[in-house]
C-alpha cells in the first residue's frame, strides 16, 4: 500500500508528474485496479502455482451476490456517475458470448467476471464519456480481458485464481488508455462554450496527444507495480525461510485445516 498505491496516487491525484503532464484517472482505474492487477502478476511469478489448480468455485450463488453488491457499490466508487451502468452490462454480455462461442456454453461465473470487467474498464473515464461510448468501452473490455484471462489460464503456468490480472490489471490498463480515445470531443474543452450534452466540459477531450499521455502513464503504472511488488515479496521470502503454504495445507480444505471443521 505505502510503496505501490500511495506513490501512484500522488503522481496523479496529488499533483505529481502524471497530473502535470495531463493524465486523467476519474475514479482509480489506473491507480487502484491496474496497480493491483499487475502487483498480483508479480505475486504469481514469485509464489508460483498451486499443485491443484482446476478447482470448482466454492459457491456460485455467493459469487453472484458478491458481484451484485460490487455493481451497486460501484456507483459510489465512480462518484455516483450514472454513465457506469452501460459498460458493465455490455461487458457482461460480451464475456458470456465469448464463453458460448469458444467454450460451448455461457456461464454464470463468466457473466460475473464480465460485469466486473466492465466496471473496471469504465472507472478511469466514467465522468468523461457519453453513455454510447461507455458501451463501446464495455465491448472492448469484454473482448480484451476475456482473451487475456483465457491466455493466462490455458497458455501459461500462472495460477490466477480470481482472474485479477486478466480483469483488474488488463481492464485498468485498457480503461486508462481509452480515456484518450472515448472522452468528449474538442468542442467540450471550454466549459463556458461547451454544448449541454458534454459529459464533463472543461476537463479532458479525446485526442492523439491525450492517448499518448494515457498510454505512457498506464505503462509506467504497470511496470512500477510489478517491480516494487516483486522486490517486496522477494525480500519477505529471503527473511521468511518457512514455506508460505505446506503440502499438507494444499491437500486439505482450508476450513478443516484452520478450524477442524467444514461448512458442507
Amino acid at each position: 500500500l505505502l510503496l505501490v498505491y500511495c506513490p501512484l496516487g500522488y503522481w496523479n491525484w496529488g499533483g505529481g508528474w502524471m497530473f502535470q503532464i495531463g493524465a486523467w484517472d476519474f475514479a482509480g482505474g489506473m491507480i487502484v485496479h491496474e496497480s493491483a492487477g499487475f502487483a498480483a502478476l508479480a505475486s504469481l511469478w514469485v509464489l508460483g502455482p498451486r499443485e491443484k489448480q482446476n478447482t470448482n468455485p466454492h459457491s456460485i450463488p455467493m459469487v453472484v451476490i458478491g458481484t451484485s453488491i460490487l455493481w451497486f457499490g460501484w456507483f459510489g466508487f465512480n462518484g455516483g456517475s450514472a454513465l457506469a451502468i452501460d459498460s458493465p452490462a455490455v461487458a457482461m454480455v460480451t464475456w458470456m458470448a465469448l464463453d458460448w462461442l469458444f467454450m460451448g456454453k455461457p456461464t454464470i461465473m463468466g457473466a460475473c467476471a464480465g460485469a466486473v470487467t466492465g466496471l473496471v474498464v469504465i472507472t478511469p473515464s466514467a465522468g468523461f464519456v457519453q453513455p454510447g461510448f461507455a458501451m463501446v468501452a464495455g465491448v472492448m473490455g469484454g473482448v480484451v480481458c476475456w482473451t487475456m484471462t483465457y491466455i493466462i489460464k490455458n497458455k501459461t503456468n500462472l495460477d490466477d485464481t480470481c482472474d485479477t490480472v486478466g480483469v483488474h490489471g488488463t481492464g485498468g490498463f485498457l480503461g486508462t488508455i481509452l480515456v484518450g480515445v472515448l472522452s468528449d470531443p474538442e468542442c467540450c474543452l471550454n466549459a463556458e462554450t461547451a454544448p449541454e450534452w458534454c459529459a464533463n466540459p472543461g476537463t479532458v477531450i479525446r485526442s492523439w496527444n491525450q492517448f499518448k499521455i494515457q498510454t505512457l502513464c498506464a505503462v509506467v503504472s504497470a511496470v512500477y507495480s510489478i517491480i516494487v511488488t516483486y522486490c517486496i515479496l522477494k525480500a519477505i521470502l529471503t527473511f521468511w525461510q518457512k514455506p508460505l503454504v505446506t503440502d499438507k495445507q494444499q491437500a486439505t480444505a482450508r476450513d478443516e485445516y484452520a478450524f477442524g471443521e467444514e461448512a458442507y
